[in-house]
């Protein structure tokens, strides 16, 4: 991912040396230092600006402030977003392949979700959502990959969702 970002970079850089870029980068975690989507963001900002001298400039939209999920992906198929930390949902409202990652109970464990991730599939579908909505998946996350959450008892098997 670090080449990728680098090569985006100097891409943004060769037009117009002179001319500020401004890229605008969206998530959905509160602006708070204990908030990892928020800090990786800040990150990246310094990061990016520190690298070009100041010639591209990362404008941070925090806590859904660029749009909930449809309008956050929408950004990035106009061009009117540059970078967005989504979540399946979010990236749903585009591309419905997506949903095949977050079907509950898929994986054995965390380490099989990963080896999926992980492997040439996901590159390939990346490849297809690129082509398909014009948005490259830069890289994946999990948020757990065995889990639902409700008010009424822990789920641990399909069988105990029964009547739920």
């Amino acid at each position: 991912m670090r080449l990728s970002l680098l090569l985006l970079g100097l891409a943004l850089l060769a037009p117009a040396a002179h001319a500020q870029k401004v890229l605008k980068y969206a998530h959905f975690q509160p602006a708070k230092d204990d908030q990892p989507k928020h800090v990786a963001a800040l990150a990246f900002k310094e990061h990016i600006e520190k690298a070009t001298g100041g010639a591209v400039k990362v404008e941070i939209y925090p806590a859904g402030q660029f749009g909930k999920d449809q309008p956050t992906m929408e950004g990035l198929k106009l061009g009117t977003l540059e970078f967005a930390v989504a979540h399946d949902g979010a990236i749903a409202t585009v591309h419905k392949p997506i949903g095949v990652l977050g079907i509950p109970f898929l994986y054995e464990s965390h380490e099989h979700a990963w080896r999926v991730y992980d492997s040439g599939w996901l590159r390939e579908f990346s490849d297809d959502m690129v082509k398909k909505t014009g948005i490259r998946m830069l890289g994946l996350a999990d948020n757990g990959v065995r889990h639902f959450t409700n008010s009424q008892r822990p789920i641990r098997s399909p069988a105990d969702m029964k009547g739920m």
